[in-house]
C-alpha cells in the first residue's frame, strides 16, 4: 500500500474507521508507527492497533466525518469527528 498517495491511505483509513474497521485501519500501520494524544501517551506500533481495536469494538451508535483540510507530497491534516 505504500505506493499509493498520501490522500488516498488517509481516505481508506477514515473510511474504515467510520465502519469501525481496525483491521483494515491496522494494515495501513508500519511496524514502527507510533500515536500519541492525552488519553492514549506514547503508543507502539502493537500498542496502537491494539487501541483501535478497543475504540471500534466498544464504540456504541458511531458515527464519524471526516475532511481533508490539506494535502502536501508526503502528508495529509484530516479534520476529524468521532461521535459516540
Amino acid at each position: 500500500m505504500s505506493s499509493m498517495g498520501p490522500e488516498h491511505l488517509a481516505r481508506i483509513f477514515y473510511d474504515a474507521f467510520a465502519r469501525r474497521d481496525a483491521a483494515s485501519m491496522n494494515a495501513l500501520y508500519s511496524d514502527q508507527a507510533t500515536f500519541s494524544d492525552p488519553i492514549f501517551p506514547k503508543l507502539n506500533a502493537q500498542e496502537t492497533q491494539a487501541m483501535w481495536a478497543m475504540v471500534c469494538q466498544s464504540a456504541k451508535n458511531f458515527s464519524l466525518s471526516y475532511e481533508i483540510k490539506e494535502i502536501g507530497s508526503d502528508f495529509v491534516v484530516i479534520g476529524w469527528t468521532a461521535k459516540y
